[in-house]
């Protein structure tokens, strides 16, 4: 099942038969994106900062918890990957 809220904050819901789930909550006010799921390796937050990268500031993905920067394709990939690749619960 997909779900898509829109107010106030941007809101995807992916569940499946199994009530596995992952939800993705962008809050364009603060810039963050807050993953949370009912398995642990989904839940981490994102905060889109411009950091100078190469000598030019650049907007990019920066992981709260550990400080690292992370492309907005590969913080889909591992969610997608992490919701697919959850034991199924019976």
């Amino acid at each position: 099942m997909l779900r898509v809220e829109n107010s106030p904050v941007t809101c995807l819901e992916i569940e499946r038969e199994d009530g596995t789930a992952l939800s993705v909550r962008y809050d364009s006010a603060l810039y963050r994106v807050v993953c949370s799921g009912s398995f642990g390796a989904a839940n981490c937050e994102y905060e889109l900062k411009a950091l100078p990268v190469e000598g030019n500031d650049a907007v990019v993905w920066v992981d709260r918890l550990t400080r690292k920067t992370r492309a907005d394709k590969e913080i889909a990939e591992l969610l997608l990957r992490t919701l697919l690749l959850a034991p199924v619960h019976a």
